[in-house]
């Protein structure tokens, strides 16, 4: 082949090779892995590389009836010293997954003062987020009455079952370093200096060196990156790698999502009503049984830290969806997976705290047909299932 010949097969290959990727990427892959990032839900999609289809029922917006812990931090600094009648510390299922807070609707029908602490999870559980608040200083000023510690069931045994959970070395810097960085610029807001550390610079608003880019001046770069961004290819062989699996593994749509069939149509997605599709992790109890004992002994303790400020601890897990939805699967798949006893084993432990068992809040919906309780296309419960818990807690902290 003459040297001609050779380059021009090489660019056609080139551009037929970047065409197909920009025909697939803007016509599938797109909406499967950035949509999520877009509308704030359909985690699954993008893991398990499926296209979206909407649920029917509308995602719901909610005024704002709680406090974060940043906006505390900054009312503090501010010279303000406001109290709470309940902290609540946990996951994504406290912070908003799903498109909502559920504290906003407790806090919207009762008059109860509610602070938000986000467990920064990789660095703090809970529990430990917890001690740290305490021991800093942040529990005394706060004052509260009830002390919720939350976690979503599959990794209740890394986050709680470890056989001693101490009070972690930290400062006060270093806490918010973690969870609320914008307020770093400021002083610490503690009666008395928490560290001997100078405060970090602001993470956010600094005015950038001469001729640095802010990210903003750019648009024609932001127009380019949105018709060939630097995840396409990444993105687009993970696509048809998934598609791959599937003709091996019929119930996954990738190796760390899988796609059961329910006997009744739970979703009002249209075309996937009665498909269950949820994260590979909820398995790991079947390789791994939740140490019940352990964690138990853990949240005793901390039930005894919390009494000490005069609060109550309570302890609510968020059901995995697959265990959540477990009876409605057909028989040839309850024949492949076991049933999960962790709720059941649970109840048997004797607690010095209160134990939220929200798998038993939300079955009576499913034995009534409600659909949609979980989005479809996401490891988070929907503003039905946080309505519902809302309604439990009203109840169980207002006498």
């Amino acid at each position: 082949m003459s040297p001609k010949k050779y380059a021009l097969v090489l660019v056609v290959v080139f551009v037929a090779f970047f065409a197909g990727n920009l025909a697939l990427w803007h016509g599938w892959v797109y909406p499967t892995f950035l949509a999520e990032i877009e509308t704030g839900r359909g985690d699954l999609l993008r893991v398990g590389g499926i296209q979206r289809v909407d649920a029917l029922t509308e995602p719901r917006i909610y005024a704002s009836h709680h406090t974060e812990f940043a906006d505390w931090v900054k009312a503090l600094q501010a010279g303000e010293r406001p109290t709470f009648d309940v902290i609540t510390i946990g996951d994504s299922f406290c912070n908003g997954g799903g498109g909502a807070y559920w504290q906003d609707m407790l806090g919207r029908d009762t008059d109860l003062r509610i602070l938000n602490v986000p467990a920064p999870t990789g660095q703090l559980n809970a529990v430990e987020t917890f001690y740290l608040l305490d021991a800093l200083g942040y529990l005394d000023l706060a004052q509260p009455k009830m002390i919720l510690l939350e976690s979503v069931e599959r990794y209740v045994d890394d986050r709680y079952g470890k056989e001693l959970l101490k009070t972690p070395v930290r400062t006060d810097a270093e806490l918010r370093q973690l969870i609320a960085p914008d307020t770093l610029a400021g002083p610490s807001p503690l009666p008395q200096a928490a560290d001997a550390k100078a405060e970090l610079p602001a993470q956010g608003g600094a005015a950038t060196a001469q001729g640095e880019q802010t990210g903003t001046e750019n648009q024609g770069e932001k127009r380019l990156d949105w018709l060939f961004p630097p995840v396409m290819l990444n993105a687009n062989a993970q696509f048809v790698a998934n598609k791959l699996y599937t003709l091996r593994h019929p119930d996954q749509l990738s190796e760390n999502t899988y796609y059961l069939t329910l006997t009744q149509p739970f979703f009002t997605n249209p075309g996937r009503e009665n498909k269950l599709l949820f994260y590979a992790e909820e398995m790991v109890y079947l390789q791994h049984p939740i140490d019940v004992a352990q964690v138990n002994a853990n949240l005793n303790t901390a039930a005894a830290r919390a009494k000490k400020h005069g609060a109550k601890l309570f302890f609510m897990v968020a059901t995995d969806k697959m265990d959540l939805y477990y009876p409605y699967l057909t028989p040839e798949e309850k024949a492949k997976w076991p049933a999960n006893f962790f709720f059941e084993d649970m109840a048997a432990v004797e607690k010095a705290y209160t134990f939220i068992d929200t798998r038993a809040l939300l079955r009576p919906s499913l034995a009534s047909g409600e659909q949609d309780i979980w989005w479809q296309d996401d490891t988070h419960w929907s503003w039905k299932a946080e309505e519902i818990l809302s309604a439990y807690l009203q109840n169980l902290f207002v006498d």
